[in-house]
């Protein structure tokens, strides 16, 4: 049974409020008006900070050349001669079945797909443009098809768009009719739209290639890239269509929730969450390259991974698939052993946090203490040695305030190390095996979240043995 309840609204005269209640009343309605928004930025990056590891897919109609993503403007292949690769892009059934579950096998706790790049192909279901593959001749709306895979391997999903395109005259000239400009943040806008509510729930969208107008006058100085893409309309339009969504910082203009450097480790000193994105191969090559000389071997994959964790970020490890969908053998190798260290070693990657007592990115000095060895991570008290380099025997530990209670290989817990102090307030480590492998991970207990002591804290004292670190 539905009851109704009449209530008289009092109108109040502001007039008769003084300065002092009104800011009140301003600062009340502003926080009840936020709590309606669901949930802040922080709140809405949580799990993401947790998850630090993701899988990056490249992958389209460039594919069947097998050249690269970019192959169509390195190569300046016009419209008809890239319809061949179109017309030959007939992926295997099943295929983004089998990304999205080996992906999860490696450990990989979120993915992003590209559903446009910057050749202006869509993976979906458009009515915006021909150009896509539910009306090419795969006759598939691949992106529903990686959605219904996520969520079958509860997987986060994640969309890759191209703001920008290269099959529009306004990308590479000036002078054209505002009409021709315009249409290309009209496309763009009405795709977004399709992508943000034809597939439910979507967990992250990864903007890239806004800057393509650039030779048109509309360049990221002043503003002008923003004003061109309407970027702040796109992004309210998102918000309203997915509330918890995460968006990067390449949509034209617009800060996002994350930065996004590429190809190389850097940490965001202004305390931004950012996330380091790599492919295997040196770029350029984020798309499928049928033959490959210049591929990273898992140990180095790893290494950069650990190097964008330690220091606080997230990492989005690349692949291109081949025109059926298949990641290449080689490739699939290298990702098997990655999943092969982050399995036997995932408590010292999730849901660590940066220890900012530990690596201070303010003053750019981000070696930290012995990362002759490798880099640390931490979780509270608990500390992570990823070892990539070692002369055997012991492990020093030094420059460190905190005293080192237990330790152990985290690969074998059963397993203590002996710990013994030495000379400058140092821990020495004993008792690992002499055929131990790199890379491994050393686990150790302290007494306190530790704190590096920087090497000029020292004066001589040092080489006479009689340094001390204030624990």
């Amino acid at each position: 049974m539905k009851t109704t309840t009449n209530r008289k609204l009092k109108i109040i005269d502001l007039r008769c409020i003084t300065p002092k209640v009104l800011i009140v009343l301003i600062l009340l309605l502003s926080s009840a008006v936020n709590s309606q928004i669901p949930g802040n930025r922080d709140e809405r990056l949580r799990w993401w900070k947790d998850a630090k590891l993701g899988f990056f897919v490249h992958w389209g109609p460039y594919a069947v050349n097998g050249n690269g993503e970019q192959i169509m403007k390195r190569a300046l292949v016009p419209t008809n001669e890239y319809q061949e690769w179109v017309d030959n892009f007939k992926p295997n059934q099943g295929c983004m079945d089998s990304l999205v579950r080996f992906a999860k096998s490696i450990g990989m706790k979120y993915m992003v797909l590209t559903t446009r790049h910057h050749d202006g192909f869509c993976l979906f279901d458009t009515q915006t443009t021909n150009f896509n593959s539910v009306k090419s001749k795969s006759k598939r709306d691949f992106i529903k098809e990686y959605v219904q895979a996520c969520r079958k391997y509860d997987m986060p999903i994640g969309f890759y768009y191209s703001i920008g395109n290269w099959r529009n005259a306004g990308s590479w000239e000036a002078g054209l009719s505002q009409d021709d400009y315009r249409i290309m943040a009209d496309e763009v806008h009405a795709q977004v739209r399709e992508l943000m509510s034809n597939y439910g729930k979507i967990d992250i969208l990864w903007f890239d290639g806004a800057w393509f107008v650039g030779q048109a006058g509309y360049t990221t100085k002043g503003g002008k890239n923003k004003a061109f893409w309407r970027s702040g309309e796109l992004h309210a339009m998102i918000r309203k269509l997915q509330p918890s969504i995460l968006i990067n910082n390449r949509g034209g203009g617009v800060e996002g929730d994350f930065s996004t450097p590429e190809g190389h480790i850097r940490s965001n000193t202004t305390g931004q969450a950012w996330e380091t994105c790599m492919t295997l191969g040196y770029t350029p090559g984020w798309g499928y390259v049928r033959h490959n000389s210049t591929l990273r071997n898992a140990n180095l994959m790893l290494y950069q991974m650990m190097d964008a964790v330690r220091l606080g970020g997230n990492f989005l490890l690349n692949v291109g698939p081949n025109e059926k969908g298949d990641i290449a053998i080689t490739e699939r190798a290298i990702l098997e052993d990655i999943g092969h260290y982050i399995h036997k070693n995932g408590e010292a990657i999730y849901e660590t946090t940066f220890n900012e007592d530990f690596y201070d990115i303010s003053k750019g000095y981000t070696q930290g203490p012995n990362f002759r060895y490798g880099p640390w991570t931490f979780k509270d008290n608990i500390g992570y040695l990823h070892v990539f380099r070692w002369g055997g025997g012991s492990i020093i530990l030094s420059h460190i305030s905190a005293k080192a209670k237990k330790s152990y290989l985290l690969a074998d817990p059963n397993n203590l190390l002996s710990i013994k102090s030495i000379s400058n307030d140092r821990y020495e480590i004993s008792g690992l095996p002499s055929d131990l492998r790199v890379p491994f991970v050393l686990k150790v207990e302290f007494d306190q979240a530790p704190k590096a002591i920087d090497h000029k804290t020292f004066g001589a004292e040092w080489l006479e043995g009689n340094a001390k670190v204030d624990k």
